[in-house]
């Protein structure tokens, strides 16, 4: 169980290892553009190209999207029971929300359930986003807009696949 383990979690820290070294390497290139193109075209891109690939019913999937949401959102919940100052609060409710599910998750979960169950991870990554934008943006700002989730590329190339 442990060799299994290793299989899954080493080529994930090995692309971590290689991209630390190459941006020390590098000198810390300047990487806004990619963000950028990461989040408009790549990520939609891997949303779209999975669902079509890897169908799946959402309704037959419905306990678990409501157990990511429970993952998510529970953290929140419990942290906002303690008495704490504004500052605090968004930087300790926030990270324990939301986690890195696209570049380590997806991976990570695709070595651990196999590629057949793509379909299902990126629906789970797409719901995190949609918390990300619209439950995250409102614990950040109280004047942000409540529709701002509407703009996510990754939303509309869920709904296209």
């Amino acid at each position: 169980m442990f060799a299994t383990l290793l299989d899954i979690v080493i080529p994930v820290f090995a692309v971590v290892a290689f991209g630390a070294l190459y941006g020390r390497l590098r000198g810390g290139a300047e990487l806004g553009y990619v963000n950028r193109a990461n989040i408009e075209l790549f990520t939609p891109a891997l949303v779209f190209s999975a669902l079509i690939k890897f169908p799946l019913a959402l309704g037959d999937h419905l306990p678990l999207i409501a157990a990511g949401a429970l993952v998510i959102l529970l953290p929140g919940l419990l942290l906002s029971l303690f008495r704490l100052k504004e500052m605090e609060r968004a930087a300790l409710i926030l990270p324990a929300m939301f986690r890195n599910t696209g570049n380590l998750g997806i991976p990570l979960m695709v070595l651990a359930f196999g590629e057949q169950q793509l379909g299902a991870i990126v629906i789970l990554f797409v719901l995190s986003n949609l918390l990300h934008f619209s439950v995250g943006i409102f614990l950040l700002s109280a004047n942000a807009s409540r529709w701002l989730w509407l703009r996510s590329p990754m939303l509309w190339a869920a709904l296209a696949g």
